[in-house]
């Protein structure tokens, strides 16, 4: 069964124009002079792009949308449709493996978990933002056991667990970090890039060549 992210368009091409449209956006800012090596900033940039959307892949948020597109009331559980908390911690999770030993592997899993929990909405305290309730991760793991990732041709060798304790001491890791401008123009950063692109390849249906 194929995976759909908008009504008539794949998944998995979503999640590839949106990257392609993200990572040639921050290609062309100039002069950032940010304090975080660029090739760690990429890491973190492609994996927020790529999966942002990973929790539309499972059969809840599936049903949704076949649910909408015939004008029908959807009928399942309305939270486990819900996709930008549970692309949020799969993504994070995934940077931070993926960085490895990082300097910068403290804030940058933290600005890609912030900008996919809220790129359908505003940004909050950011304390508020990094908190998750038992109720939540009790839908969440609903939800990762269900996530598709034939649809979008990966095999998923991360664990729930691993995962739920990595995002649950983020808030911890958090107050480790220097509140300094340069943290926060990396946040805001993401954050507009990744709402930038989603929103014009769902406009335009942007395909990649």
């Amino acid at each position: 069964m194929e995976c759909f992210s908008h009504p008539g368009r794949l998944l998995l091409d979503h999640l590839r124009s949106v990257t392609q449209i993200g990572i040639d956006v921050y290609k062309a800012k100039r002069g950032l002079n940010l304090l975080f090596d660029d090739k760690d900033i990429k890491v973190a940039l492609s994996n927020m792009l790529f999966y942002h959307d990973i929790g539309k892949s499972t059969k809840f948020f599936q049903g949704y949308l076949a649910a909408s597109a015939k004008n029908k009331t959807y009928e399942g559980k309305s939270k486990l449709k819900n996709h930008s908390l549970i692309s949020a911690v799969y993504a994070a999770y995934k940077t931070y493996i993926d960085l490895g030993n990082s300097d910068t592997a403290s804030i940058l899993p933290i600005a890609v978990f912030l900008a996919i929990r809220k790129h359908h909405g505003d940004f909050e305290n950011i304390k508020d933002m990094l908190v998750i309730g038992n109720r939540d991760w009790n839908n969440l793991k609903i939800q990762w056991d269900n996530l598709r990732f034939d649809c979008i041709d990966m095999v998923n060798e991360l664990k729930f667990g691993d995962a739920k304790e990595y995002v649950n001491d983020l808030l911890f890791a958090m107050q480790d970090i220097d509140p300094s401008l340069d943290s926060y123009f990396l946040l805001n950063l993401f954050f507009s890039i990744l709402t930038y692109s989603d929103k014009n390849d769902a406009k335009f249906h942007r395909r990649v060549i």
